[in-house]
């Protein structure tokens, strides 16, 4: 194997060729047509979360499924908020996306409604000043800075302008308040005739959420309800919905139920689906592995369809995601030359990022974490059957720990297998080859 293969690659455009669901390997696009098919029967409007954990290709579907609407003839938009939560405000930002992702109505009577309502809402909602001190209060109706050195002098006359100030504040902002929500109203009417103008309901995709400060996430989806909540417009939110919910307890404290909370904002949840199995047909974790051979170049050699194999199987049972995958895939480069070893470095990969203080221990050869293991796999056996790489893993816990007596000998002759041609001692093969996969180790 090359010595000279890159460690990192960046990742091809999400929309590979401008062909939306290009080289689909997890069937993405029946999820997509589904979903189409409900967006037609979405016209009064609504909001979809779309679930998943981090590193499972919510961005990939995301963007593949935007692009497919748009070459459907749907007016799509798709946001990152991630890249946009420095905004003061999600208002302002959700506006200026639909005003430009339509803009080819400018000309429309609708669409300059809209715009200008955006305009007076925007201006309702910038941030409030901050409260009026008693000595602010002095300063502007008496020109005075420091009201506490002539409040005895004034006494009575001075609580006499204070409470009429103050009075003439509430009545302000009660004024303010009416004209607000007649400001909101009028947007929402306004987004309303716009949206209706639209011959297919618009799509906004929002996606990174769950990434976004706790404040802007749940901000943007109260946003949407108290203004963007209208007919023909649906709103797919591309998320991790446990984070979210950890966002909104982040903002009105642990006892507020977020899950009820967030509820109140999304009409409905789906999963986005992975299937896996142990037998690898038709399994997700399978197809990237393969995947990613090719991606980085590996030459189909019996040690990289090893090591492809056993780290999909790994991946399937400890619920690795798809960047998990990726992440390993740098490791094996990293590691090279590891040869018949390969299977023995997915599983040192594996629990590298699924428990990564117990592949600390292996790969100091400490005893313990041998033992660790030793029960780990030995649970693995007792559920799953017939498994090649198993009963060898096994062996080799034991060996570290009590040597190699007792193996019985089809095992023995696999381990063997296994650490030939890396001239390592079988006692000690797991720690060397966890020091290759590891650049903090330094020989």
């Amino acid at each position: 194997m090359s010595n000279d293969r890159l460690l990192y690659m960046r990742q091809p455009d999400y929309v590979e060729d401008g062909v939306p669901f290009k080289n689909d390997l997890f069937e993405r696009s029946l999820l997509a047509e589904k979903l189409t098919n409900y967006i037609y029967r979405l016209k009064d409007g609504c909001v979809i979360g779309i679930d998943a954990p981090w590193g499972e290709g919510k961005t990939y579907f995301g963007r593949n499924w935007a692009s497919q609407l748009t070459q459907q003839g749907f007016k799509t938009i798709y946001l990152d908020a991630f890249e946009q939560d420095y905004a003061e405000d999600p208002f302002l930002l959700i506006s200026a996306e639909i005003l430009s992702a339509l803009a080819d109505a400018e000309q429309d009577e609708s669409w300059s409604n809209f715009r200008d309502a955006c305009v007076k809402v925007g201006k309702a909602l910038l941030p409030a000043t901050a409260k009026i001190t008693i000595n602010a209060l002095g300063r502007l109706i008496l020109g005075i800075n420091d009201l506490s050195e002539i409040k005895e002098e004034f006494g009575d006359k001075l609580e006499e302008k204070l409470g009429d100030a103050s009075e003439k504040f509430v009545r302000q902002r009660l004024q303010d308040y009416e004209r607000d929500r007649k400001t909101a109203e009028h947007f929402r009417m306004a987004l309303s005739d716009f949206a209706a103008d639209q011959e297919k309901p618009v799509v906004f995709i929002i996606d990174e959420l769950d990434r976004c400060k706790p404040s802007f996430a749940v901000n943007v989806i109260e946003r949407i309800k108290h203004f963007f909540d209208t007919p023909n417009i649906v709103f797919v939110l591309l998320l991790n919905r446990t984070q979210l919910e950890n966002a909104i307890n982040g903002v009105y404290g642990a006892e507020l139920d977020a899950h009820a909370y967030l509820g109140k904002f999304i009409h409905f949840f789906l999963r986005l689906p992975k299937r896996v199995s142990l037998d690898g047909q038709r399994d997700f974790n399978q197809a990237y592995c393969d995947y990613l051979s090719n991606h980085y170049k590996f030459q189909q050699t019996d040690a990289v369809r090893g090591f492809s194999d056993a780290l999909a199987f790994f991946a399937t049972i400890w619920g690795l995601s798809f960047r998990d995958l990726e992440k390993a895939y740098i490791h094996f480069t990293m590691g090279q030359p590891i040869g018949a070893s390969a299977p023995i470095a997915a599983y040192l990969v594996a629990l590298k990022l699924s428990q990564p203080e117990l592949f600390h221990e292996l790969s100091i050869g400490n005893k313990d974490g041998h033992s660790k293991a030793l029960q780990l796999i030995g649970g693995l056996i007792s559920t799953i059957k017939d498994h090649w790489l198993l009963p060898s893993l096994q062996a080799l816990h034991h060996g570290a720990i009590n040597g190699f007596d007792n193996i019985k000998p089809e095992v023995l002759s696999h381990v063997r297998y296994l650490i030939q041609g890396v001239g390592y001692r079988p006692e000690t093969i797991m720690c060397s080859i966890a020091k290759k996969l590891d650049i903090s180790f330094v020989d």
